[in-house]
């Protein structure tokens, strides 16, 4: 029983079970038949994007994507 607004960012549980929960950036929020949906941005963390193997990260940072979905 989470209130959420837009411009939260939010955990989205995986369909693969063992994987980490998806970060998504509520842009809208709306009912359909019955189950309240989220439309958002993804974010990446950087094991799931490619790039240079030499390549330094901040611990826990992500990455904006283009992907926008519910």
């Amino acid at each position: 029983q989470q209130t959420y607004s837009v411009g939260d960012y939010v955990y989205v549980e995986p369909r693969v079970k063992g994987m980490e929960p998806s970060i998504v950036l509520i842009e809208k929020l709306y009912r359909s038949e019955d189950e309240d949906m989220i439309f958002g941005q993804w974010f990446y963390r950087p094991n799931e994007t490619y790039h240079l193997p030499t390549r330094k990260f901040l611990e826990r940072e992500v990455f904006p994507s283009d992907n926008h979905s519910a």
